[in-house]
């Protein structure tokens, strides 16, 4: 009877992860997802420069555009240019490929039409391509996180 019990509460403890598991990754992955174009815009504007003619010497000065009491040509804003670029790297890049090595590691079960705590919890991202472009909402995070950073430092 002991070794019954002990089983049904491996099980219940079992399931009761892969619950938890699924219910927390899909929520931070959605997050992620909605959160991605204006934080990554937010991180591409900190690169942004604007120059001001100056009436004394006539010279030009760059500020920082989201904050004109930063000169462009301070440490301080290579310190937040260097932290920029990393969050960049990380985030506005890091989440879609995050999403796309997630989504690889599902594959196997999607090409099966098998569910798993992975494949319900990436369901969001999957689930209106075919089995084969399972990826394709990966690309479009990327196209998303280029196309902000892209418009915000072309179009100052």
């Amino acid at each position: 009877m002991k070794d019954i019990d002990k089983d049904l509460q491996q099980v219940v403890l079992s399931v009761t992860q892969d619950k938890f598991f699924e219910q927390h990754m899909h929520a931070t992955l959605l997050i992620s997802y909605l959160c991605l174009p204006a934080v990554a815009m937010m991180q591409f504007r900190s690169l942004n420069c604007s120059s001001f003619d100056t009436t004394v010497g006539h010279s030009v000065e760059k500020f920082l555009r989201v904050d004109t009491t930063i000169d462009c040509d301070s440490d301080e804003y290579e310190s937040i240019r260097s932290y920029a670029w990393a969050a960049i790297a990380v985030f506005a890049f890091g989440v879609p490929f995050g999403t796309l090595a997630l989504l690889l590691k599902c594959r196997e079960a999607l090409m099966h039409d098998r569910s798993t705590p992975l494949t319900r919890a990436t369901r969001f991202l999957h689930k209106e391509y075919l089995p084969g472009f399972f990826w394709f909402e990966a690309l479009e995070l990327l196209r998303k996180g280029y196309f902000v950073g892209f418009t915000t430092i072309v179009f100052r």
